[in-house]
């Protein structure tokens, strides 16, 4: 892909999906950011997210290396504290085994594990703009 040929569409829309992702990740988890390592997880993926989108759309290399990590990231549901999944963004769709604990109607300890298809379903879509992206092979060289 050189610079100077536009962006198509779905190079615009996976971009600005994840622009959108890691933003309000990243806004919905800044006013706490210190609370515990579930949410300072989510603002550092959500950081990488946004990085990555915008080398996307800027057409730096390296875009779908940052992109494929970011929402491989995402699949497995990790619960360390009680602030929640370490990698989960905006959207969540999967299943999730957790074990909590409340004193006073407090939660004091969480822990669990899952999976995220959200995630799954991003990956994909990265890796389908990449192969996109990549000029078709030349038939004749085959049989050459």
């Amino acid at each position: 892909m050189s610079e100077n040929t536009p962006l198509a569409a779905r190079e615009i829309v996976l971009g600005v999906v994840v622009i959108v992702i890691g933003a309000l990740a990243v806004t919905s988890n800044a006013w706490h950011f210190l609370d515990g390592v579930g949410v300072f997880s989510r603002v550092i993926l959500g950081a990488v997210g946004i990085g990555g989108a915008m080398r996307l759309l800027m057409r730096k290399p390296m875009w779908s290396r940052v992109l494929i990590v970011w929402s491989a990231l995402q699949i497995p549901v990790i619960i360390v504290d009680p602030t929640g999944d370490m990698t989960n963004q905006v959207l969540h769709l999967g299943m999730q085994w957790t074990r909590q604990t409340a004193i006073n109607d407090v939660i004091v300890e969480m822990s669990g594990w899952g999976f995220n298809l959200v995630g799954t379903i991003l990956l994909v879509w990265v890796l389908y703009v990449r192969r996109a992206q990549r000029p078709p092979a030349d038939p004749a060289a085959v049989f050459a």
